[in-house]
This record gives structure tokens, C-alpha cells and sequence, in this order.
């Protein structure tokens, strides 16, 4: 558990916004919510709109990436990016989930 912490750090993976607030959303949901409500924010797919939302922003913000010089949008390119991070949340998320749960329950 000590050398995955050490790792996010040492990787500069911790600074990723998507992995920090999946990170901090993960030890609320796993601190204040029972195992019944986090099961129904799951289930519900307004919170995965939220999210990609979120990542989209975050990616045609500070991420997007260009086709060649003139300035055009490779779309692929960051649909992959915003799925891959979409994930990066979601992993970051159900992983403080289960570290709060595994410290105190």
C-alpha cells in the first residue's frame, strides 16, 4: 500500500486533476456514504455524464491536441484521451473506496 502511494507521487501521477478528484471523491463517498448509497450513485448514469463532462472540459482545456500546424482538432486523439482519463477517474475512485473500507470497516 506504501509503495503504490509512493508511486502516484514519484510518477506525478497524484497532480492528474482527474485522479486527484477521483482520489478525494473516493475517501468521501467511502467515509460519509453507506455501501447502498455508493451502489446507487454507481447505477445512476447522471454521475458517468458528470464525469466525462468533467474530463472533457479538462481535456479541450488544458489537453487537445492538434492534427498538424493549421490548428484542426484531431478528434480521435482526444476522444481516446478523455476516455483513458475517464478511467484513470474511475480506478482512482473505487480504489480510495476500497482503502477506506479496508482501514475501517
Amino acid at each position: 500500500m506504501i509503495r503504490g502511494l509512493l508511486a502516484l507521487f514519484s510518477s506525478g501521477l497524484i497532480f492528474a486533476p482527474q485522479v486527484l478528484a477521483g482520489i478525494l471523491l473516493g475517501l468521501f463517498f467511502g467515509s460519509k456514504l453507506s455501501i447502498d448509497q455508493i451502489k446507487n450513485i454507481y447505477c445512476n448514469h447522471n454521475f458517468y455524464i458528470c464525469v466525462f463532462l468533467f474530463v472533457g472540459i479538462y481535456v479541450f482545456s488544458f489537453k487537445r491536441t492538434y492534427k498538424n500546424s493549421r490548428g484542426d482538432i484531431d478528434w480521435q486523439d482526444n476522444l481516446l484521451r478523455i476516455i483513458g482519463y475517464c478511467a484513470m477517474f474511475f480506478i482512482a475512485n473505487i480504489a480510495a473506496i476500497s482503502f477506506v473500507y479496508m482501514l475501517f470497516v
